[in-house]
């Protein structure tokens, strides 16, 4: 939906109420349901008998319903996993062109760095979906290790030696502490050619409703192309709005 297009109001209730119905799974009345969501019960009611008519709830007793065989068979033939991936890829590519840098998004596996999902073709940028790059030395892992718990970060930094993959790669475990500490303040780290001479990234959280930091989002390019403040908080802006967009779908990718 385009930006500033209004949404019709019955059908985003409906919507709502369906999706609070089947996950509730007839444990309590539709009309308690409607009335949590701020619904009044005659808007309440009239929804709920429409979806069932529709097939997309079933009543199994009165006024409780379940995901009825409409649902069901939406659900069987869309994959989450599918279904996330591409609207994370859209909103990735959208980043990429607002930008002309590529993006990433990634998480932390077995102390390595995933790359899951790549927009754009940054010349001289080497990375692909899938490729795993050492944490450390990279924006998406700094990110990530900056938000681990305490003790595991500290485990992490213990099990070095941490490898300079180029003159600027920070391998100080103190150095690199101290590195982490400040992507958690600032909310945002830099990747300033230390996994690649000549390559530079700039990455941000995608936190999950609880707070904890799974994913992070990256920006890389080639060239002096992160220069100036101006330039990066309006870099780092468009990666937080990628990131909060991304948020309901990375768990799922």
């Amino acid at each position: 939906m385009k930006k500033g297009t209004p949404s019709i109001a019955a059908l985003e209730r409906g919507l709502v109420l369906l999706g609070a119905v089947a996950r509730d799974q007839a444990r309590r009345p539709a009309l308690e349901i409607g009335q949590a969501l701020g619904l009044p019960i005659a808007t309440t009611h009239r929804l709920a008998t429409t979806l069932a008519k529709a097939g997309y709830l079933h009543r199994v007793r009165r006024g409780r319903y379940v995901a009825g065989p409409a649902l069901l068979a939406v659900s069987e033939t869309v994959s989450a996993r599918v279904a996330a991936a591409e609207a994370t890829r859209s909103v990735l590519a959208r980043l990429t062109r607002n930008t002309g840098l590529s993006a990433h998004l990634g998480c932390l596996e077995s102390n390595m760095v995933t790359y899951l999902i790549k927009e754009g073709s940054e010349p001289g940028l080497f990375t692909r979906e899938g490729i795993q790059l050492e944490a450390y030395c990279s924006g998406i892992g700094k990110v990530l290790l900056a938000h681990l718990p305490e003790k595991a970060q500290a485990e992490y930094l213990a099990n070095g030696p941490f490898i300079a993959l180029t003159p600027r790669t920070i391998t100080d475990p103190a150095a690199l502490r101290e590195a982490f500490r400040l992507a958690r303040e600032k909310g945002y780290a830099v990747d300033d050619e230390e996994v690649v001479s000549g390559l530079t990234c700039l990455a941000v959280p995608v936190p999950a409703a609880d707070g904890a930091v799974t994913f992070a989002i990256s920006l890389s390019g080639a060239g002096a192309w992160l220069t100036g403040p101006t330039r990066l908080a309006r870099l780092r802006a468009a990666a937080l709005e990628a990131a909060e967009a991304v948020r309901p779908f990375a768990g799922l990718v």
